[in-house]
């Protein structure tokens, strides 16, 4: 029996695939935004003593910046604001109920 070898360019084209950059698709004035709207939060939040509320303003920061990136300014405010308020919903259950056991599981269940 002939062990079986994998065809010449089996693996190059994903693998050229996967580390391609195409760069006519780079936004950098958009990635320059959200990178300086997730680094004032934690720069703020790192000189105030308080770097876990800077890492909540960052990550809120993330979610706003990944949001932004869609579609045109008014549906983007949209999405934005959806975004914040779902963040701020979730954290907010999170911090109420974390604490206890029961309701944790049934909010995180759901």
């Amino acid at each position: 029996m002939r062990p079986v070898t994998p065809r010449v360019g089996t693996w190059t084209r994903p693998v050229h695939d996967a580390i391609h950059l195409d760069h006519s698709q780079l936004a950098l004035l958009p990635a320059a935004r959200c990178a300086l709207g997730i680094a004032i939060p934690l720069l703020a939040g790192d000189l105030s003593g308080h770097l876990l509320v800077g890492v909540g303003g960052a990550i809120g920061a993330l979610t706003a910046g990944m949001a932004s990136l869609q579609g045109t300014y008014r549906s983007r405010m949209k999405i934005m604001a959806f975004a914040g308020v779902a963040f701020a919903v979730s954290a907010f259950v999170g911090a109420t109920v974390g604490h206890v056991e029961g309701p944790d599981i049934a909010v995180t269940a759901s």
